[in-house]
């Protein structure tokens, strides 16, 4: 397998892509990052590459022995405790003295190693899992689909050409976590049930592992034999860290050719499912559980049980574990151990169990379950949208009581929330990116932020670092950030062993390792900033921090989602390099043609070493900003030419099928109109057809003062009321969300682009006035979400100029300093989706019969965002349009002047879905379109009026009677609320 130079090139440069990416999105062992970020940023980096596949091609020993000599460790805090001994005294603030008693042993290691780990862990999954089938009850560490196949060879079985490897944490663990639950509720049903939580104790330092017995589970599969070499690489990477663990770790086995599992590889995420199956399986057929899932050592337990009579949790444990041999029985150190495998043991005071009587209320497990709904905002794409209408110390910390009556006498503590001010620090910073607001009002919850972060919780919760000096940056507070740093260095070189728990580490070595977790905690300190800074270097304040961040941009491994513009740190330009990546100023690229055009050129060599995966719409919001103003108008490339290079970028199959299904452009030549038709892949999960209209106050006048300090566009105050009109329609499930004319600043549209994306609801919005120098852009853009047959979300952004400008609009924006011109061929797009097809209409553009009738026979419904005071006049075309078009009409107005409105083809009582005027904050109102309904009457209208009238010929009634009302008044008064379709409506 390694006999051809050429295919150990692509494996080592697949791996390192995937090494990459793991480390991109790890918030934890920051020191693996930055070393991946010093070994790119090196000028011999691929010269590197290329020597690791020479020697593994050449079975090189002495450069592995090399490299090997390199293996050493860091010291990292696991865990600290409070040193107050008086529990009854109750505190006015949080123990902030607290002290380490744990420590973490991780594995540092050159990058050449690392690479080669990853790719042995590759080989080996695939091996094993031929052999013995998946790990069925792990859920950490899973493998993302495509990145093995049917193919027998490890080089073609094995994607090696994408950075793809491992599934996101948070959807695993909430898996396993989310499936537990949903079991124990279900069986509680019908019989008591126990759910019982396990922690395995010290996994990774206590396991006995050998390569030897490891070699035997692959049947003599040459392909296992093929890759010796490497496997006795990661054998002596192995034994080299336990040897050097050993001397100062505690509770580590001596055990000859054995070794323990390096914290910081990636190799343990495969090895230690296959050490633990054994216990997997005894639990499984042992226990015959409702449910059984582990990830990584935390096993949850779900199995129906009998009255137990007297509950408790030893008894639990003794009648469920211990008879059924799971468990052995207490060891003289008062441990469990496992019957099949008794180096692993359970974390006696973690044991949890949790006891549901059958047919009862519950509470517990639906209280939880709908905490978790609201705490899932990992994998929820909205900020907190209360953040800045809450204090930081009332989400940072929780008060306990005996009771909720909040009496003085029943308040027990009160203790830090890292996980909720971690997620309002996230919150702050995605409503402050790409927003304008005032400083000082930042500056209360600055200071409470930092003061949180100071006492020992300035070290207990270091994950947290990053995040907080990216926010400091963003709010360009660089004294503060600068404050914060030297205020944490000092609680480092503070920190003592004093309270070190005794199994932990050898007496004569507490102060090698204390040495050597602060020169551990200070080197991640100083990549928590540089990370930080690498968003904004004239933010950092020592020269270290900004080369330490001009490496990491070079290399991107900053915070993608902190950058102003979609994929612009992949530009191809250097001066990029130079310039601040948060809260750039749209007006002054877009000014400049030849910045702009720069800019937004992507550069393939970064491209190529991405450590994330491309989204179409950054290619096509892209696209959108390189192209704006071309030749007076929005140029785009060709659908298929984005999508094939969304493909290559991403070196996905070229059997995904491109979202946009077909596109063509329509030219009625004697009304000198275009129509762009787009059909896409259907939304996904959306079975209804239930349309949000956005009730907003918009005035002319804050437009225009919007066109001439943009900054009057984004501001918080306004990114908040957008979010908490996204999360209404969010909550209702709405399919189509359509907001006025002027309404959406163009810097916001990529947040909009996730946001349509993850939950399928397709966004109509008229643009802020978009300026390149003295010409001026009035917009509409439709974020079109798609579900094609991949497991690929997509949506695709479709911005079009308005087409007919407002002779009043023209003139006062003249009178500005301001060019503002007509296409030449008035364009429109309509969009189909499979099951409904829209199109967009801008304001006065409704004026236009012709613009009009290109619709008619065409669209299920039209979108109508405007800024119009004249309601009478659009009232009566609405009116009209909906019986001409015989269509849907949705008029989004400033709720200044009102009329905005759902209105169908309907009889007068029934016409208007929807109609609403005022109110001073902003709102959503849903209705449904009936576009099924609409859509079955128009293909039997025409049969059904032609059967009518036969029938009528064919009745004798009617010459009877000679008064007409009492003639067949059950033909005549057809029923129904839906208008007859109009003349030549096909």
């Amino acid at each position: 397998m390694f006999d051809n130079l050429q295919n150990v090139r692509y494996m080592v440069e697949g791996s390192y892509k995937k090494l990459k990416s793991y480390y991109y999105y790890d918030k934890t062992l920051l020191y693996i990052k930055m070393n991946i970020v010093e070994f790119e940023a090196d000028e011999k980096f691929k010269d590197k590459l290329e020597m690791l596949a020479k020697n593994l091609f050449e079975d090189n020993r002495e450069y592995f022995e090399e490299l090997k000599k390199q293996v050493k460790f860091c010291v990292l805090p696991k865990t600290f405790k409070s040193i107050n001994s008086d529990t009854g005294l109750i505190r006015g603030n949080v123990d902030k003295n607290k002290k380490i008693s744990k420590v973490n042993f991780t594995i540092e290691l050159p990058v050449e190693l690392l690479i080669l780990d990853l790719m042995w862990t590759l080989f080996v999954k695939k091996i094993y899992t031929e052999h013995q089938g998946d790990f069925i009850y792990s859920h950490a560490g899973q493998f993302k689909k495509g990145v093995f196949n049917k193919e027998e060879d490890l080089i073609a079985g094995i994607d090696f050409k994408s950075n793809r490897c491992f599934e996101p944490y948070f959807q695993c663990y909430t898996k396993w976590r989310n499936k537990a639950i949903d079991s124990a509720m279900e069986t509680c049903k019908n019989e008591n049930t126990v759910m019982i939580s396990l922690d395995l104790k010290s996994f990774y330092y206590y396991i006995d592992f050998d390569f030897r017995d490891f070699a035997k589970l692959f049947n003599n599969d040459e392909r296992y034999t093929k890759i010796e070499f490497i496997t006795s690489i990661i054998s002596d990477i192995y034994t080299k860290y336990t040897e050097l663990v050993v001397k100062y770790k505690k509770g580590i086995k001596k055990s000859v050719g054995k070794s323990v599992f390096p914290i910081g590889l990636i190799s343990p995420l495969i090895l230690r499912d296959i050490a633990l199956e054994g216990v997997d399986n005894s639990i499984k057929k042992g226990l015959s559980p409702k449910y059984y899932g582990r990830y990584v050592d935390d096993m949850l337990i779900v199995v129906g049980t009998g009255p137990i009579e007297y509950i408790s949790t030893e008894e639990i444990i003794e009648n469920i574990l211990v008879k059924k041999r799971i468990l052995n029985t207490k060891n003289t150190k008062g441990e469990y151990e496992f019957f099949v495998e008794p180096s692993v043991k359970l974390q006696g005071e973690k044991v949890n169990c949790f006891y549901f009587e059958r047919g009862k209320e519950n509470i517990l497990l639906d209280v939880y379950y709908k905490k978790i709904k609201r705490n899932s905002s990992e994998a929820n794409l909205l900020p907190d949208i209360d953040v800045l209408s809450d204090s930081f110390n009332g989400r940072a910390y929780t008060m306990n009581s005996t009771d909720d009556s909040m009496k003085i006498r029943n308040l027990e503590f009160m203790e830090s929330d890292n996980y909720n001010a971690t997620l309002f620090i996230n919150g702050l910073k995605r409503i402050l990116k790409n927003a304008s607001y005032d400083k000082q009002y930042m500056v209360n919850y600055l200071i409470d932020i930092v003061n949180f972060y100071s006492g020992s919780q300035a070290v207990e919760f270091s994950n947290t670092w990053r995040t907080i000096f990216e926010l400091l940056i963003l709010c360009k507070d660089k004294d503060r950030a600068n404050t914060f740093y030297l205020n944490v260095k000092k609680e480092i070189e503070t920190l003592s062993f004093d309270y070190i728990e005794e199994d932990e580490i050898y007496s004569k070595k507490k102060q090698t390792i204390l040495n050597k977790l602060k020169r551990s905690l200070l080197l991640k300190l100083d990549i928590s900033i540089g990370l930080a800074v690498a968003l904004d270097y004239d933010r950092g304040k020592l020269k270290k921090h900004k080369i330490l961040g001009r490496k990491i941009r070079q290399a991107n491994m900053l915070s993608h989602n902190m950058v102003s513009f979609p994929l612009i740190n992949y530009s191809m330009d250097d001066s990029i390099n130079e310039i601040p990546l948060i809260n750039m100023n749209l007006n002054a690229i877009l000014s400049d043609v030849t910045i702009r055009k720069k800019i937004f050129k992507l550069d393939d060599e970064k491209i190529c070493w991405s450590p994330r995966f491309i989204h179409l719409h950054e290619l096509y919001f892209c696209v959108f900003y390189f192209t704006i103003g071309s030749n007076n108008k929005f140029v785009r490339d060709d659908n298929d030419s984005i999508f094939n290079r969304y493909v290559r970028m991403n070196c996905l199959s070229e059997k995904i099928p491109n979202p946009i299904i077909y596109d063509e452009e329509k030219i009625f030549e004697e009304l000198n109109i275009a129509r762009k038709d787009v059909v896409i892949t259907e939304q996904c999960d959306k079975k209804n057809t239930k349309v949000g209209l956005v009730n907003t106050k918009i005035n002319e006048d804050e437009v225009i003062d919007i066109l001439l300090h943009p900054a009057k566009g984004i501001t918080v105050n306004k990114k908040q009321s957008l979010y908490k009109i996204l999360n209404a329609a969010k909550e209702e499930k709405v399919k189509y969300l359509v907001f006025p004319e002027f309404y959406m600043p163009a810097l916001w549209l990529s947040d909009i682009g996730n946001f349509s994306k993850q939950y399928g609801i397709t966004v109509v919005t008229g643009l802020q006035y978009i300026a390149c120098n003295d010409r001026v852009f009035n917009t509409v853009c439709v974020i079109a979400s798609t579900c094609g047959k991949t497991y690929f979300k997509n949506m695709i952004p479709l911005i079009r100029e308005k087409n007919y400008y407002a002779p009043e609009e023209r003139m006062e924006l003249a009178a500005l300093g301001y060019v503002s011109k007509n296409p030449s061929k008035p364009t429109y797009y309509m969009v189909n989706n499979g099951k409904e097809k829209f199109s967009t209409i801008l304001c006065f553009e409704f004026t236009d019969i012709a613009s009009r009738l290109i619709m008619k026979g065409e669209v299920d419904f039209l979108c109508v965002p405007q800024l119009n005071r004249d309601t009478n006049y659009f009232s009566s075309i609405v009116e009209s349009a909906a019986r001409d078009l015989h269509t849907l009409v949705v008029q989004a107005n400033t709720s200044k002047y009102g009329d905005s409105r759902v209105t169908g083809p309907y009889k007068t009582d029934f016409k208007d879905i929807l109609k609403i005027k005022g109110g001073e904050n902003d709102s959503l109102i849903v209705g449904e379109l009936e576009v099924k309904a609409l859509q079955r009457f128009q293909n039997s209208y025409y049969g059904d009026f032609e059967k009518q009238v036969k029938k009528c010929l064919a009745c004798t009634k009617v010459r009877t009677v000679s008064d007409l009302s009492k003639k067949c008044r059950s033909c005549l008064d057809k029923k129904g609320k839906i208008k007859g379709l109009p003349p030549n409506w096909n």
